[in-house]
């Protein structure tokens, strides 16, 4: 749930407020301190001897909801992170290509028929028969055999 942006979040896209929460400060659990203050939000949360819990999510109207966003525009109450656009640091690479199939502009390329010397884009190494008559491509090496002179019984 967000805590931080809870006005924006959670009031504005779903309508509804939590009622009864016993802290000052509406924040997340997680960022509680002392032990007194997690008991007394979690005996709000609970429902105690079958009574309903006294913390909890109330629906609003149409009419409520109005109501509720005039106050808050009237105290000017918006929390922290709220109508603020989240603002990024610019990529230091940014307008380069990056990842495994970025082409380099402009490579001088020989072309193997006429010989001619041309610009080109760097692409990946053809695989193949090519390869394999101009003696590019490498057979594995296996170690030989040599049998020992003694006789193993």
């Amino acid at each position: 749930m967000s805590y931080v942006k809870y006005e924006t979040d959670i009031v504005d896209y779903y309508k509804v407020i939590m009622e009864g929460w016993p802290l000052d400060v509406f924040i997340s659990p997680s960022k509680i301190n002392t032990m007194k203050a997690l008991q007394t939000l979690s005996a709000a949360l609970e429902p105690n001897d079958n009574a309903p819990p006294t913390c909890k999510f109330r629906a609003l109207t149409d009419a409520q909801f109005i109501e509720y966003q005039a106050v808050r525009v009237a105290k000017g109450t918006q929390g922290p992170g709220d109508n603020q656009e989240r603002v990024h640091k610019e990529c230091s690479d940014k307008g380069m290509t990056c990842g495994p199939y970025k082409c380099q502009e402009n490579v001088e390329e020989v072309d193997k028929e006429s010989g001619e010397v041309g610009m080109g884009k760097a692409g990946k190494r053809k695989r193949g028969k090519e390869n394999e008559q101009a003696g590019k491509s490498k057979k594995p090496k296996s170690k030989e055999i040599v049998e020992s002179d003694q006789d193993s019984n």
